[in-house]
């Protein structure tokens, strides 16, 4: 009689486990993919990069300063030339 108790109950418990695992990993992603990362912002100058404002990496405007000067990331070679964007508050 406990065998198959056990025998029924173990399948249905372990199921119920997978799917809050599921669910829980799903709404983790969604999180993350809603936060969009804050970048620094620089200012190429004379060829070098000057430190400037908090920008995004994604976005619909362009990130610039109040006195309207595009601010830009930057990439692998450390020059200042990935387009950001204004972070969406």
């Amino acid at each position: 009689m406990k065998t198959s108790i056990v025998k029924m109950i173990l399948p249905m418990a372990v199921f119920a486990l997978a799917i809050t695992g599921a669910f829980a990993s799903h709404a983790e992603n969604v999180a993350k993919k809603r936060a969009p990362a804050a970048i620094q912002g620089w200012l190429p100058v004379a060829g070098a990069c000057n430190q400037s404002i908090q920008c995004s990496d994604t976005g619909n405007m362009l990130c610039k300063t109040s006195s309207n000067q595009q601010v830009f990331g930057k990439n692998e070679a450390g020059d200042c030339e990935v387009e950001l964007y204004r972070p969406s508050n």
